[in-house]
């Protein structure tokens, strides 16, 4: 996974948990999460896997819902980056990758590692499509959305008792246990939407080949314009190396929030705008105005 990267320069390691894939003590490189140090440290102890590691110091949290060059300490430009077992978690990968390549160099390498879907509870899901990739990065959501919450709840299967392999070719779900019912996945949905409730899933789903295919399709069409390597392939999950080769051809689409500012009825102003500079009489006119709009789009 290091092999190709520049680890004598500065370095980035996204989300390392209790399993970083650098060496602090040997690579000059910076640990970032998008939660704080002894949150951390309490999701480690939760999980069993986690409980007894040593979790590492993070030198900044990444925000969520702000850029990851904002976070950084100073200026910093990175000469290689890595994040391991974490992309599939992102609801927006396309704008999660493109932050991270921000603030590396022109030429730098980014190590991806993914869960291979033929050997885990994503063995019965789609892979995931460009079009999907291209719908979050234009949507920008910044926690996994309902379709993706249903998805993975819905399709995802657990592995057989006494520890006989799950997911392998010709395996039917029918000699599978699914892990939620549709009931309980739509159940789930309803609850992270209403209460506004984060949910850790995958978002995405990857065999080495398909990740390859759609990184090089969204780079070819300017969405990012990273060279794509070859996958390197292990026993269930598999490595691929993003070179960046400068800043995308096309930019980030608008937020929604300000599309839907600019599909206000041009040259109409709001009332805050308009109050400023009326009387009263004007101030009841534009009240009026905008009275009857709300109920004429009632």
């Amino acid at each position: 996974m290091l092999a190709p990267l520049d680890v004598n320069g500065r370095g980035l390691e996204v989300a390392p948990y209790f399993n970083p894939v650098t060496d602090k003590s040997v690579m000059d490189v910076a640990f970032t999460d998008v939660i704080c140090y002894s949150e951390i440290k309490r999701k480690a102890f939760e999980n069993p896997g986690g409980r007894d590691k040593i979790v590492p110091e993070i030198d900044f949290v990444w925000w969520p819902g702000e850029e990851l060059c904002n976070c950084i300490p100073g200026d910093e430009i990175f000469d290689f980056a890595v994040a391991s077992h974490v992309m599939e978690h992102v609801p927006n990968p396309v704008g999660w990758l493109n932050e991270i390549l921000a603030v590396m160099r022109d030429g730098a390498k980014l190590a991806i590692i993914l869960p291979d879907k033929r050997v885990n509870m994503d063995y019965f899901r789609q892979e995931t499509t460009p079009g999907q990739m291209l719908g979050w990065w234009a949507e920008q959501p910044a926690v996994p959305i309902s379709g993706q919450i249903y998805d993975f709840l819905s399709s995802t299967y657990q592995t057989r008792e006494g520890g006989a392999p799950a997911f392998k070719d010709g395996v039917s779900p029918a000699d599978l246990d699914r892990c939620y019912s549709n009931d309980k996945a739509l159940e789930y949905l309803l609850w992270s939407h209403n209460e506004a409730e984060y949910i850790d899933i995958h978002c995405t789903v990857w065999t080495p080949d398909s990740f390859v295919s759609v990184m090089r399709h969204l780079s070819s069409i300017g969405v990012m314009n990273v060279d794509v390597s070859d996958p390197i392939t292990q026993t269930v999950d598999f490595a691929v190396h993003l070179t960046k080769r400068g800043s995308p051809r096309i930019a980030k689409p608008l937020a929604t929030s300000l599309v839907r500012a600019k599909r206000r009825v041009p040259h109409e102003p709001t009332l805050a705008e308009g109050s400023i500079n009326v009387g009263i009489k004007g101030s009841l006119k534009l009240l009026v105005r905008a009275l009857a709009r709300r109920l004429a789009l009632a």
